[in-house]
Order: C-alpha cells, then sequence, then structure tokens
C-alpha cells in the first residue's frame, strides 16, 4: 500500500517508519506555508479593497464637490451676463435720452429761429 504522501513510494520497511514521517511533516509545513501565503493574500485583497473602496469614496466626494462648483461658476456666469446685460440696456437707453434730448433742443432751436426770421420778416413788411 502506497501513503498518499510517499508519491509511490511504500511505506512500509526498514527505515521508511521515520521517512514516512518526515515527508509528511514536510507536506504539513508546506501546506502551511500555502495557507499562510493565502491568508496574506486574503489579508491584501482585503486591504486593497478598503484602499479602493476610500478612494472611490473620495472621488466621490470629489466629484461632488467639483459639480458644486461648476453650477456656483454658471450661475456667478449667469448673474454677470444677466448684470452686464442690463448694464448695456441702462446705458443704451441713457444715450437715447441725451440724443433725443439734443434733437429735442435742435428742434425748439429750429423753431425759434425760424419764429424769428418771421417776426424779421413782418417787421420789414
Amino acid at each position: 500500500r502506497e501513503s498518499p504522501f510517499s508519491e509511490g513510494t511504500p511505506d512500509k520497511g526498514v527505515g521508511t517508519a521515520s521517512w514516512g514521517s518526515e515527508e509528511a511533516e514536510q507536506r504539513v509545513r508546506e501546506l502551511e506555508g500555502k495557507a499562510a501565503e493565502a491568508d496574506n493574500a486574503r489579508q491584501l485583497a482585503e486591504e486593497r479593497a478598503r484602499e479602493l473602496s476610500r478612494e472611490t469614496e473620495e472621488k466621490g466626494h470629489l466629484a461632488q464637490a467639483l459639480e458644486q462648483q461648476m453650477q456656483h461658476l454658471a450661475q456667478q456666469r449667469h448673474a454677470e451676463a444677466l448684470r452686464s446685460s442690463q448694464e448695456i440696456e441702462a446705458a443704451t437707453l441713457h444715450e437715447m435720452h441725451q440724443r433725443k434730448l439734443v434733437e429735442d433742443k435742435m428742434q425748439t432751436e429750429a423753431e425759434l429761429r425760424k419764429a424769428a426770421e418771421e417776426r424779421e420778416r413782418a417787421a420789414k413788411h
């Protein structure tokens, strides 16, 4: 009969009993080493998963903050555009009003000249 640890070597016979025990102990040590490696790998994977989770959460917070900042900047730009538009409109209305005043003054002066000319002609006749 063969031992599962012996890889084809019989576990009976002269001097083989201690050899079989040593082989079994070696196999146990190998399995324990592999188990320790697997445990270390699992711990590293868990830590990396926690890091990725933290990074994802941080990126989510950063993305949210960036979105809020972009919205705030868009609101500021809109307010500035509205303010500029209102300022341009007010300046345009002011300029139109000033032109109207100048036109009215010129028309009044023209009417006064015409009236004065008519008085002069009437005085000559």
